[in-house]
């Protein structure tokens, strides 16, 4: 775990976060009061998914067949009036699994709590929310979280808290200003993935806004990042940065938005540096879409990063199409193609979706980790009730900083059918094949069936 001294500056964050929160929550329901008729929604729901694999865990060598069953309950309660919105959402697993090697175990499992809060004003916005999540890594889907490019494998536990609050003021006026502030907390336990560690962020950012002419908007922009990580090295690292920027709208139907800045890192590990950031975007609105152009310069521990890509927007009679194609330069290297493909389309019979995307990102060490993602989707009616639907999803992440990281990739190959079983009932059953790649240490691969039934109903009060 993080040191001493991060760990009281950590829980006296996470109490002033929570105290703010708290505050604003018990606004919430309060101001609801006024529009409760026509303005609360109450959530339930209930699913129960049991699966049977030969590999649960995609271990090289299989100990042998496991048995899960969970059931998920799920709470949520929504509050609007005209000017502010109030949102609780609770969920978890009561989760028995009998897995090769551990016996049979019953307990409640990957609780999460998110409640935020939102207000518009007549001349101000202001939002706050908070998040709790704790995930069993062992049930963990990977494609849901890939944290700092890192796509986990193993076992242990993995706790994620996080908060947010923004507010700005004069956004009817010809100066404004607005604050943004964040902590988010990561941590582990009992992990066996040695890529995998706790990390902390803080950050608080200060902008003034100036509108220069009806088609022109100015802003100044000063912000800090503390970050410390429980890795090898024990790293600490404060990013200061200073920007200023515009939006211009060239035509009604043409816009430029630019920024350039400046900012300081300041390590425990590395020594201090200095560099230049900022961004050109012009998009363009067309009887059909949009399209735009885009060239990022970027800084950090590795140093800087040019990117340059077009992006283009289709509406389709029946779909969607959008693309983006582009090519990036670091100092130390990994240069290469990124973009993405996003496509969806309604058939005759049945719904197709597609993408396919490869991005850089900033490792919680520092390097540069490239990773690519495709996901195809087929969905087509069976019968009057019931469906059938073909899934294919693949994400691999790599290091193109140093080149000292290992590859690593899933790939996921499902099929299901799914049957109303009344207006409010569903059941669904299938098969799945996982297999999970690791350099340095082989590949391994999963057959899953399953089967779930569940629904879920609101209440309007």
């Amino acid at each position: 775990m993080i040191g001493g001294a991060v760990k009281r500056q950590r829980i006296s964050q996470s109490v002033a976060l929570a105290s703010i929160l708290s505050v604003v929550g018990g606004f919430g329901p309060a101001d609801a009061q006024e529009d409760v008729a026509g303005g609360t929604i109450l959530t339930f729901g209930i699913e129960t998914k049991l699966s049977v694999s030969d590999n649960y865990n995609l271990d090289i060598v299989s100990p042998g067949t496991s048995t899960v069953l969970d059931t998920t309950l799920s709470f949520g309660y929504l509050t609007e009036t005209a000017t502010d919105r109030f949102a609780f959402n609770a969920d978890g697993v009561l989760r028995g699994s009998d897995l090769p090697g551990a016996g049979t175990d019953f307990r409640f499992d990957d609780p999460s709590l998110t409640v935020s809060y939102d207000r518009e004003g007549a001349n101000s916005r202001f939002s706050a929310s908070a998040d709790y999540n704790r995930a069993n890594v062992d049930f963990l889907d990977p494609f849901q979280f890939i944290e700092d490019g890192v796509l986990i494998n193993g076992s242990g536990t993995r706790d994620i808290r996080s908060a947010k609050l923004n507010f700005d003021t004069g956004t009817n006026d010809p100066l404004g200003f607005g604050v943004e502030l964040s902590h988010r907390e990561l941590d582990y336990s009992n992990t066996t993935d040695p890529d995998v560690f706790d990390t902390l962020r803080d950050t608080v950012a200060i902008t003034t806004r100036l509108r220069l002419s009806p088609v022109l908007n100015s802003r100044i922009k000063v912000s800090q990042e503390d970050y410390s990580a429980d890795d090898l090295v024990s790293t600490n690292r404060t990013t200061r940065a200073l920007s200023v920027g515009a939006t211009y709208e060239i035509s009604p139907v043409t816009t430029v938005d630019f920024d350039l800045g400046t900012e300081k890192i300041t390590s425990s590990v590395a020594a201090d540096s200095r560099g230049s950031f900022g961004s050109v975007n012009l998009t363009h609105a067309l009887a059909n879409g949009s399209a735009g152009l885009v060239l990022d310069r970027s800084f950090g521990t590795e140093g800087g990063r040019t990117t340059l890509s077009a992006r283009r927007s289709l509406d389709l009679p029946n779909g969607k199409l959008a693309f983006s194609l582009g090519v990036t330069q670091g100092e130390l290297g990994g240069a290469g193609v990124i973009g993405s493909i996003d496509y969806g389309q309604t058939l005759p019979r049945g719904e197709l979706t597609a993408s396919l995307g490869r991005s850089v990102v900033s490792g919680s060490d520092g390097n540069d980790v490239l990773t690519t993602k495709a996901a195809l989707g087929y969905t087509m009616p069976a019968t009057a009730i019931s469906t059938l639907s073909l899934d294919f999803d693949y994400v691999q992440v790599e290091d193109v900083g140093t080149g000292g990281a290992l590859t690593k990739d899933r790939t996921t190959l499902r099929a299901a059918y799914t049957q109303e079983l009344t207006a409010d009932w569903n059941l669904s059953a299938g098969y799945e094949h996982q297999r999970k790649f690791t350099e340095g240490s082989g590949t391994a691969n999963s057959n899953t069936v399953f089967m779930t039934v569940g629904r879920e109903f609101s209440i309007r009060k």
